[in-house]
């Protein structure tokens, strides 16, 4: 399988969305790690959250307090689908998106590089509380965080400000 994403580069953004830094410099990722990380930036951000890029995002908030229908289910699975759309390329992606309550959602995003799975990216979004449980992060960021950190998944709690922006925004 040719990897599309061996040439992209980006500072490495920990799932805590914290910089890390390796050897005094600023880390960097790329290949399906970089992929992986686009693709979660894009469902925890509401388009204009990054000043640089102000069209990424996936809104996903705007599904809460819906019925979990088939319809709904469908309106998501296309959300996804355009908000991820330039993100992948070259890749293709397949969204499933699954009821597992009354109340929630199991959307599977699955990417594929030359028609072979590269990754896949399941989460959970609840349609009461706006929770995305990002399983494939959750591990990774569940050993940094105490009790009263801000909890990365829950899109209720978003209206707590960026660091990096809000430096950014008492400097000028």
């Amino acid at each position: 399988m040719a990897e599309p994403f061996s040439e992209m580069k980006d500072f490495f953004f920990g799932y805590d969305t914290d910089i890390y830094f390796e050897n005094g410099d600023i880390k960097t990722t790329t290949g399906i790690d970089y992929l992986e990380r686009e693709i979660y930036k894009v469902l925890i951000t509401t388009p204009g959250d990054w000043k640089a890029s102000p069209q990424i995002g996936s809104s996903l908030e705007s599904f809460i307090g819906q019925q979990n229908t088939r319809e709904i289910g469908n309106a998501i699975r296309r959300h996804i689908e355009k908000s991820l759309v330039d993100t992948i390329y070259p890749a293709q992606m397949k969204v499933k998106v699954i009821p597992s309550s009354e109340e929630s959602l199991v959307v599977l995003i699955e990417i594929y590089i030359d028609g072979e799975v590269a990754t896949r990216y399941p989460f959970e979004f609840n349609f009461v509380s706006g929770v995305k449980k990002i399983t494939l992060m959750d591990a990774q960021v569940q050993s940094k965080k105490s009790s009263n950190e801000y909890e990365i998944n829950d899109i209720a709690q978003k209206s707590q400000t960026n660091k990096y922006y809000e430096r950014q925004r008492l400097q000028r």
